[in-house]
């Protein structure tokens, strides 16, 4: 969550073409956990406080462009649990598809750009939570 906060609540940027600041992932870290079932939860956690986050936002002037490829993180979020969701062997949904089935209507307020980035994995996500579960996700546009 640092970086989207980071990046939308900044005054100023500044684009340099060297690395400035690099991300060391501690052993114990959520995102390092080999446990599948953890990966997933610590996922859909994160998700949920992002969701949250976009909510500061709204799909009008300048906020839109904003609010789009934050829904683009959204998603790949989203795609990368049901991964971990499926590697964990977990069976209850449920809580994913209260929160993904929504996502569909919101895509399609995004921007052009990140529309077509967000319809990637929406369309990865579709597929496999189709191909795993036989459970079919509305359609994104």
């Amino acid at each position: 969550m640092w970086g989207p906060i980071t990046l939308c609540t900044a005054e100023r940027v500044k684009i340099i073409g060297y690395s400035f600041y690099s991300w060391y992932q501690s052993p114990m870290s959520k995102s390092a956990a080999n446990r599948f079932e953890e990966r997933y939860h610590a996922l859909m956690n994160l998700a949920d406080k992002l969701e949250k986050f976009i909510d500061r936002y709204s799909f009008e002037n300048e906020e839109k462009t904003v609010k789009s490829w934050l829904y683009v993180r959204l998603v790949y979020i989203y795609y990368c649990a049901i991964d971990q969701f499926a590697s964990a062997e977990l069976t209850d949904l449920t809580p994913y598809k209260e929160k993904v089935i929504p996502l569909a209507a919101e895509l399609k307020k995004l921007e052009p750009v990140p529309a077509e980035a967000a319809g990637i994995y929406y369309k990865l996500l579709k597929d496999k939570v189709k191909n795993t579960y036989d459970l079919t996700l509305p359609e994104k546009e």
